[in-house]
């Protein structure tokens, strides 16, 4: 009885374990040996302990928040370097080194703080999961915000108070550019992944649609034409990557809004749908390299699916729209009849309680 209740506590412990952490790194383990320095660069020093032992816990963005660790701790060393110069001088002031590292200090500290909340938003997931379209395009918003606050550190840190401290220039931008492009390369992957593993739509499921839109298999498709035209891009392409990664977030939205909430009519309507398609058409052709297609007129399309995305008809006005449609095809004396029962139907659309109730039970009783 005993050897059973050990055996499966046992068990049981090794099942809620958690997994061993990953093995330091030569950067991690060198921050973690940094000397204290002076009390002028405490703050550096502290910042740069707590975003080291932060690292462990980031799920996204792992290359270029490395990338940074190391710039950080090479700037850090340099700086520390100056100091000592100016205490170890004799009757001669070094004012060489205390310029450097002086000028050095304070914008060194502003870097490192202003990329915190960037870097503490590095322990959520890399891809967006089920919610509400909204709160998608939110997270789309601020994960193409803490990219492009990545990207302002590398230039950042290749300006002459960081530079002058090398006595050559630190090459910051480009090894940021090349660590962002593995970062953008591994969720562009893991978005078409998911995507293409979506089984919980179907084409059938769009209501409007006929039989030869095939607008979710169509859409799945373009995603890996997507990931081959991306595939083409380098680092000095960082933009567009960025856009592109972005995009592919933005046509996982109808999946993930439909995982959320399954009764949502406005989600699986055609409008949606076809706006869908059109937009990752678009960014299959924005993505090649040769592309003619401007940064300015991708935003333009992508504001246009935005709209379409962010819109409510709910069921019974794409019912209406349906019957828009059929009353051109009635007859008289029937024509007036259907235009009166449209009519009606726009007045029940219009009804505020209808609206409130939005589209929960409403698609289901029309399906009955």
């Amino acid at each position: 009885m005993s050897d059973s209740s050990s055996s499966s506590d046992t068990e049981g412990s090794s099942r809620s374990a958690t997994p061993p952490p990953e093995p330091q790194s030569e950067t991690q383990k060198a921050l973690a040996a940094l000397k204290p320095g002076y009390p002028a660069t405490a703050l550096i020093n502290i910042l740069l302990q707590h975003y080291n032992i932060d690292f462990a816990k980031y799920k996204r963005n792992t290359k270029i928040s490395h990338k940074l660790l190391e710039l950080w701790g090479k700037i850090y060393e340099a700086i520390l370097a100056e100091m000592d110069k100016v205490h170890k001088a004799g009757d001669t002031p070094d004012w060489d080194a205390f310029m450097k590292y002086t000028e050095a200090i304070a914008p060194f500290e502003e870097e490192l703080l202003k990329l915190e909340s960037p870097l503490n938003d590095n322990e959520t997931p890399a891809l967006p999961t089920k919610d509400d379209v909204t709160a998608l395009i939110i997270f789309m918003g601020k994960w193409e915000a803490n990219r492009q606050n990545f990207i302002d550190t590398g230039k950042d840190l290749d300006k002459a108070h960081f530079t002058d401290l090398f006595g050559q220039p630190l090459g910051a931008e480009s090894s940021v550019r090349q660590a962002i492009h593995e970062d953008d390369k591994q969720i562009l992957g893991e978005l078409v992944e998911k995507l293409s593993a979506h089984d919980k739509l179907t084409d059938r499921d769009i209501m409007g649609s006929v039989s030869t839109d095939n607008f979710v298999t169509t859409v799945k498709a373009k995603v890996q034409d997507i990931l081959t035209a991306a595939g083409t891009l380098t680092p000095d392409d960082h933009e567009k990557m960025g856009k592109v990664v972005y995009a592919l977030m933005a046509i996982y939205i109808p999946f993930l809004a439909h995982d959320n909430n399954g009764e949502d009519a406005h989600i699986v309507s055609k409008e949606v749908w076809d706006a869908a398609k059109t937009f990752a058409e678009h960014t299959e052709k924005f993505a090649q390299k040769a592309s003619t297609i401007t940064v300015d007129k991708f935003d333009e399309q992508w504001k246009e699916y935005e709209t379409i995305l962010k819109q409510q008809i709910g069921a019974f006005a794409m019912q209406m729209v349906t019957l828009m449609r059929l009353a051109s095809q009635a007859r008289r004396p029937f024509f007036g009849r259907t235009v009166g029962i449209v009519r009606m139907w726009q007045a029940i659309c219009e009804s505020v309680t209808l609206a409130k109730e939005e589209q929960l039970s409403s698609r289901k009783k029309l399906q009955q």
